[in-house]
Formats: C-alpha cells, sequence, structure tokens
C-alpha cells in the first residue's frame, strides 16, 4: 500500500510545518500583544483602567519572555506527537489557595472559559482554513475526526495558550484587561 503510507507522510510533513509556523510566529505574536499594551497605556482613560494598563505593561515586561519560552517548549515537546498531553499541568498562582471541597479548581474553570473564548476569536476569523485543514489531515490519516487533543484543533492551542500564561504567573486580571488585544493578535496570525 504505497499509497497509504504516502498519505501518511504527507499529513505528517502537513503537520510539521502547521507547528513550524507556530513556532515561528508566536514570537512575533508576543511582541505585537507588548506593543500592543504600550500603546493601550498611552491612551487616555478613567484612572482604575490606565492603572490595570499599567500593571498589564509591567507583567508583560517581567513576564513575557519566560511565557514566550514556555509556550514554545510545550508546543514542541508536543510536536514529537501532534498531540498535546490531556492535561497541561497548571500552577496555583502565589498566595492562591484551593478550596478543600472543590471538585474542580476554579483556576481550571477559569482556565477553560478564557481558553474557550480565545479559541472562539481565531475560529471566527480562520474557521474555514481550520476546517480545511483537519478535514484534509483526517483524509490522508484515514479518520473521523481528529483526536480532542489534536495541536490542529484551534481550541488545543488556546488552552496551550492560557494555561502557560497562567503557569508563568501572570496577574488574572492582566489577562482581562488585554483580553481584546490577544484575541486579535492570535486571530490574525
Amino acid at each position: 500500500m504505497p499509497s497509504n503510507a504516502y498519505s501518511m507522510a504527507l499529513a505528517a510533513q502537513a503537520r510539521r510545518a502547521y507547528v513550524e509556523g507556530l513556532l515561528n510566529g508566536l514570537p512575533d505574536v508576543v511582541q505585537a500583544i507588548d506593543q500592543s499594551v504600550r500603546l493601550l497605556l498611552s491612551q487616555v482613560a478613567e484612572p482604575s483602567l490606565v492603572a490595570r494598563r499599567r500593571m498589564a505593561v509591567e507583567e508583560m515586561t517581567r513576564l513575557g519572555n519566560p511565557w514566550l519560552n514556555t509556550l514554545l517548549d510545550t508546543l514542541r515537546k508536543a510536536a514529537a506527537s501532534g498531540v498535546m498531553p490531556a492535561s497541561i499541568a497548571i500552577e496555583v498562582p502565589p498566595g492562591g489557595r484551593r478550596l478543600p471541597f472543590s471538585l474542580v479548581d476554579n483556576a481550571v474553570i477559569e482556565n477553560e472559559i478564557v481558553s474557550s473564548r480565545l479559541a472562539l476569536a481565531m475560529m471566527e476569523r480562520a474557521s474555514w482554513e481550520f476546517n480545511d485543514l483537519c478535514s484534509r489531515i483526517n483524509l490522508l490519516e484515514a479518520n473521523e475526526e481528529l483526536p480532542a487533543n489534536d495541536l490542529l484543533r484551534p481550541h488545543v492551542i488556546a488552552r496551550t495558550i492560557t494555561s502557560t500564561w497562567q503557569a508563568c504567573g501572570f496577574e488574572p486580571n492582566v489577562w482581562r484587561t488585554l483580553q481584546t488585544v490577544i484575541h486579535d493578535e492570535f486571530s490574525n496570525f
């Protein structure tokens, strides 16, 4: 079955190209987010919003590079198999605490909501491209559907972005302050 082996090799090559595109483009996306944050700080706003924006600039200055490096490392590790681990370890931020009777930690729920919103923003701009790529890969690999944690799925990339953001120690309010900027930059990318 040379055609089956060729199809699998072509699918693997497409996956590698997709991940390489992510890895090569992410530094520019993080830099664009950093520049957009600084631009926001220069705009006139109410004092509380200016304070949140100032904190966001400080956080991006302090944690932007560690976030980028963590994100790149996580994607490189997952690229070997093409599938993200079922759960990405999320550290509780300093001063955070877990409630004793919680079935699912609030941080996990919050991260899922934030990552779902990011995935929807990305899909809003590129749904046709994602669907086309997934359909072609499914055809080449003779699958009906991609695995739930496949790197080609937008929600997997979004969850990786938000989980690494949280694991690097960003304050949750910083994401909320920058959500529009982050959504715009990642969905344009």
